[in-house]
């Protein structure tokens, strides 16, 4: 690393602990700390220190520079406290190595699996606190800055508590961290206000007068609190929302306890009170304790506008933590019998089920449907919705001629699954008796056959009945579900769906695969496509690529380089795009617009997406209307119809891209081959074409390194 780019981290690092990383708001933050020069410039040295001090020892660098941010919090604290010196430089020196040393050995704890987050910086301040008492290193003069004085006092000690940050308790240091946050993220923007004069009104509640030392420290720490809670480690949301707001009053009083605690050490309260609330938010509320709050925090912290679009794509993926995803227990098309909170049976604590039977023309069965075959889901075979084990079943009970009911074993002929994922019990019941074609323990997976639909238990007519239940005591409370991998039949046409709730009287059907589109669009680690693009009216075309990498941690990424990525998920279901990374690039932004989430279900269907709304080409006019109507949604939405093109011998799949208040229409284009995959796709902007891309050739890189293609084909198709 050059002598620029060690400037460049410790630039950077001013905005990660709050996981800002827009040079914009990186420069607001190092702007608070530089209105008072000789304290600002001590931080940034302070974290200079640190980096060279990494290189120097041969560590390696922590998730978002960890220890960079708290050098440089310590270096704000000696800034502030005290006067520039030799002695004071020795400080410096000494906190950044305290500093790296503990930021690396809590990183490297295992249990508990807690984040770092800012204690080296309380721990190494106080220490540094301590041997400045010892050796009477001299104060700084106290730096006093008025109030704003059109607002009022609440405001002024807000925007102090905010600019206490970094060390700059002033109302104009926290307006520079307020609008850095504001920039970044509008959701821990209005976070920070709302905990900010939640926790003041209750200190003054409290007694405390507005303005002091320790008021502003106890709201500094609320506030902090609130955001680390509430905005980066969980998913936004009214549950995150009130557990921020609680942590928030609780952090304000635990700050005036242990100022009072630490008083006549001479030690401030700093961040610890934040550290003690947040800690223990983190593992008193974690899934350990309760399946209740096993999806409260999220696996990766982020900003939380990132957290809601992943949150809602994930949903419209059919990857919802508040519901367990099944895929369709049967094959062929079906009819609801019975939905959610049906007016029959699916009442709490059963309210979350679903029974299925088989119509056509309107009727169940042929005939005058007085013999059980005579129904046209009688007999028909119920496979697995699930990965897990069999821990109950029963196979013994006749089936009940039509009309009549077994009011003694209300399930009759059942299976009960445990899931291999989440928690709950799959239960599959009213089968035939003698149909169940596994044995109890054994383990099933998804489309694995279990039994036939039957007419036991309390059934007046052939259905199958399924539910998610809580515990494995059979008829235990329901847990929510949904099917996923379906089709669900409408009129002039159908829609597939990742995340399906049925309504009483709807058709579903569990499409057939196209495994020709499967094996053409499988991506295996160091696969390459060549495009080209069409870049103006003469025709004339210029070369781009797609490689197929492989992360440490087993993620797969489309990498069209210069840093431009995104994750991908392929099964024997679909293929997803998510994850973009890196700057504009419009060639990799319709690609994953055009095939970004692509069923291999074979037929024709429609189906809907939410990709992030940066992948749609939109000037800034639009993009800063999009922000303004809605604030708190980084989502497009997106719907997709594919065809079979007969002459071409290609499925066409053409979507439709709409960013909510722009006005803009974005349509692609993308042609499937059952043989080449993306043989090309296209981008248009309100009936302008943007781009044109044509497969030119693919190959595949070997594992060694070996440069070279192992495979050249595919000629440009036209």
């Amino acid at each position: 690393m050059n002598k620029l780019g060690y400037i460049e981290a410790v630039f950077r690092a001013y905005g990660a602990f709050f996981l800002l990383r827009n040079p914009a708001t990186n420069s607001l933050l190092l702007l608070a700390t530089l209105l008072e020069p000789v304290r600002g410039l001590t931080g940034f040295a302070c974290g200079l220190t640190v980096l060279l001090l990494r290189r120097l020892c041969g560590f390696a660098s922590l998730k978002h520079d960890i220890d960079v941010v708290n050098g440089i919090l310590v270096g704000l604290l000696i800034g502030s406290f005290y006067q520039p010196g030799l002695r004071t430089l020795f400080l410096v020196v000494l906190g950044a190595l305290l500093v790296l040393i503990l930021s690396n050995t809590i990183a490297e704890l295992k249990q508990p699996r807690l984040p770092v987050l800012g204690t080296p910086f309380v721990l190494v301040a106080f220490l540094v606190i301590a041997v400045a008492i010892s050796v009477r290193l001299p104060l700084a003069p106290l730096a006093l800055s008025a109030d704003i004085t059109w607002l009022p006092h609440q405001a002024n000690s807000l925007l102090r508590s905010l600019g206490s940050f970094y060390f700059c308790g002033s109302p104009a240091g926290g307006f520079l961290v307020l609008l850095a946050l504001a920039i970044a993220s509008p959701y821990l923007s209005l976070l920070a206000v709302t905990s900010g004069f939640l926790t003041g009104f209750m200190l003054e509640g409290l007694g405390l007068i507005s303005g002091t030392h320790a008021f502003i420290a106890a709201q500094m720490n609320g506030v902090l609190t609130a955001i680390i809670v509430g905005g980066l480690f969980s998913a936004p949301g009214a549950r995150s929302l009130t557990v921020a707001m609680i942590c928030s009053a609780v952090t304000g009083v635990l700050s005036i306890s242990l100022t009072a605690f630490l008083w006549s050490t001479g030690m401030p309260v700093l961040a610890l009170p934040f550290l003690v609330t947040t800690y223990g938010a983190l593992f008193a509320l974690g899934g350990h304790h309760s399946t209740g709050w096993s999806s409260f925090w999220l696996y990766e912290p982020a900003l939380p506008e990132l957290s809601m679009e992943r949150v809602k794509l994930a949903g419209v993926r059919g990857v919802d933590a508040r519901s367990v995803a099944l895929k369709p227990p049967v094959s062929g098309t079906w009819q609801i019998y019975q939905g959610f909170s049906g007016p029959y049976t699916h009442q709490p604590p059963w309210q979350y089920a679903l029974d299925l039977f088989m119509t056509r023309a309107g009727m169940s069965f042929s005939g005058e449907g007085k013999r059980l075959s005579e129904y046209f889901c009688f007999g028909k075979p119920v496979v697995s919705p699930c990965s897990g084990q069999v821990v109950d079943m029963r196979d013994d009970l006749p089936d009940n001629r039509p009309g009549e009911v077994d009011l003694v074993n209300n399930w009759g002929n059942f299976l009960l699954i445990k899931l291999d994922y989440g928690a709950g019990f799959v239960l599959l019941s009213h089968l035939r008796k003698g149909s169940v074609k596994v044995e109890a323990f054994t383990r099933v997976v998804p489309g694995e056959l279990l039994a036939e639909v039957g007419n036991s238990g309390r059934s007046p007519q052939p259905h199958l009945h399924i539910h998610v239940q809580e515990s494995e005591l059979l008829g235990s409370s329901t847990l929510p579900f949904h099917l996923t991998c379906l089709l669900e039949l409408r009129e002039g046409g159908c829609c597939f769906s990742l995340n399906c709730r049925p309504r009483e009287g709807s058709s579903i059907a569990r499409p057939p695969g196209n495994s020709a589109l499967l094996r053409a669009l499988t991506l295996p680690v160091g696969k390459r496509l060549e495009y080209a693009l069409l870049t103006d009216r003469s025709g004339s075309t210029i070369s781009r690529s797609v490689e197929v990498t492989l992360d440490v941690n087993g993620q797969f990424y489309l990498d069209a380089g210069g840093g431009c990525r995104t994750a991908f998920y392929t099964s024997e279901d679909l293929i997803a795009m998510f994850d973009r990374q890196g700057g504009p690039d419009l060639f990799l932004d319709s690609l994953i617009l055009a095939i970004g989430l692509t069923p291999f279900a074979d037929g024709e269907f429609e189906w809907q997406d939410a990709p992030c709304r940066a992948l749609l080409p939109l000037s800034a006019v639009s993009r800063l209307k999009c922000r303004l109507m809605r604030p708190f949604s980084s989502l497009a939405e997106s719907s997709y119809r594919r065809r079979w093109d007969s002459s071409a011998q290609v499925w066409i799949q053409e979507g439709q891209h709409r960013a909510p208040g722009s006005g803009v229409r974005v349509t692609t284009e993308a042609r499937l081959c059952e043989s080449t995959g993306l043989s090309s796709f296209s981008l248009s902007v309100d009936g302008e074409i943007k781009l044109m891309a044509t497969l030119a050739g693919s190959g595949s890189r070997a594992d060694n390194g070996l440069p070279g293609w192992i495979a050249r084909t595919l000629p440009a198709l036209k």
